[in-house]
């Protein structure tokens, strides 16, 4: 049996070594755990809605109002893309929603498919794509998805 010096020495190497993992090694070794399936990862809690950082509206009273800063904040990004002439669309996963932000407007859709779709989330048709980033757990949405 190993001290409680040695044992807490192991710990901190395993996760020095976890840390030195690279991106393509980590899917792997997830890929090849014994459940064999892949977690959706756990969103980061948004933080706790404060009403006096609102004048005193609530999250419901300033999503009415204010959709994009309240996605921004309470929300999770599930994709972005820009476009070569200033464009930008993002998609956000908020409330067992999903939405669709652009420079225009903010849509609400019930799945993630509608809001990519609203969102060109991978289309180049009339600008060429200047970034594009989709969250692992949407990227059977993203343009290289088998239709």
């Amino acid at each position: 049996m190993s001290s409680p010096k040695t044992h807490r020495a192991d710990r901190f190497k395993n996760a020095a070594s976890n840390l030195m993992m690279d991106h393509s090694e980590e899917e792997e070794a997830e890929a090849n755990s014994p459940s064999g399936k892949k977690k959706r990862r756990k969103p980061a809690k948004p933080p706790k809605w404060r009403p006096q950082d609102w004048d005193g509206l609530s999250e419901e009273e300033a999503f009415a109002e204010q959709p994009n800063e309240v996605l921004d904040l309470q929300g999770e990004i599930i994709a972005s893309q820009t476009w070569a002439g200033g464009s930008w669309s993002y998609v956000y996963e908020y409330n067992s929603q999903f939405y669709s932000c652009d420079e225009v407007d903010c849509v609400g859709f019930a799945n993630a498919k509608d809001a990519f779709s609203r969102a060109g989330i991978g289309r180049d048709t009339y600008d060429e794509i200047d970034s594009l980033w989709i969250d692992p757990d949407f990227a059977h949405l993203g343009p290289d998805a088998d239709e």
